[in-house]
């Protein structure tokens, strides 16, 4: 007879990796919760229905961009692309950017990840970004990223980022701007450590952390050390004059 879910996750609590005092246990729980639904969302496949998954945004004109979140988004990739060889660091982990607004789900136009890169394992990371006064707190934030990680990460639609892949690198290479010789010979890897990354401002943190419904999300960050084939993560920059995300972005911790 096999165990309910609720006794596997009491056993999971009590063999928990890294130090089970600096963190509460629902944090932990709500992290084998997101973890198991993110691998069963996984196995179904939510095909995106449009041409390509992998638009080449080289040519676009981000200034053009009025709302200031996407604003944001579209001048760190910018960034990225023509100073940095397409490469986002965070603290000490780097990632190749490869589009942003990626579509995802059937029909759905408004459902699209951020920005999506890969890391050096080659597994997807999806980058939810927020500013101040976005409605999403951070772990509403997550969940979003999250229902972006697990539609591309479904069969049919990995197979297309596969096969579109290539085609992506050569457009962004025919447009003058090389790729980091770190990420030559990346390979993307269904089985590979795949992360979401919420991406905010240092007054959105503020914003939530001012409140109750902020609380918590500090304790879930303390938990991405924890060696697992997904992770979630939160990380934070401020934003130029121009009004693009900096470049200099570092771990919520």
């Amino acid at each position: 007879m096999p165990d309910t879910q609720f006794r596997i996750w009491m056993d999971q609590l009590n063999q928990a990796e890294g130090d089970r005092v600096a963190v509460p246990e629902w944090p932990r729980l709500l992290h084998l919760a997101l973890r198991q639904q993110l691998e069963h969302e996984t196995t179904v496949d939510r095909p995106y229905a449009g041409q390509h998954i992998l638009i080449d945004r080289t040519s676009r004109n981000w200034k053009d961009a009025t709302v200031a979140e996407k604003r944001a988004v579209y001048g760190l990739y910018h960034e990225c692309l023509q100073q940095h060889e397409s490469i986002l660091k965070v603290g000490n982990d780097e990632y190749l950017l490869l589009s942003y607004e990626v579509p995802n789900q059937g029909n759905h136009k408004g459902r699209r990840a951020d920005l999506l890169g890969i890391n050096k394992d080659g597994g997807l990371v999806v980058f939810e970004a927020k500013i101040a006064g976005n409605a999403y707190g951070p772990v509403a934030a997550l969940l979003e990223g999250l229902d972006y990680l697990s539609t591309l990460s479904g069969s049919a639609n990995f197979a297309r980022i596969q096969e579109e892949f290539p085609r992506l690198i050569a457009a962004i290479a025919d447009a003058g701007h090389p790729i980091s010789d770190k990420f030559q010979n990346a390979n993307l890897s269904a089985g590979a450590r795949c992360e979401v990354i919420v991406l905010a401002t240092p007054e959105y943190f503020e914003q939530y952390d001012s409140t109750a419904r902020g609380h918590g999300w500090q304790d879930l960050s303390r938990l991405s050390s924890i060696g697992t084939h997904i992770q979630f993560r939160f990380a934070r920059c401020g934003v130029t004059d121009s009004g693009a995300y900096r470049t200099d972005v570092a771990w919520c911790h």
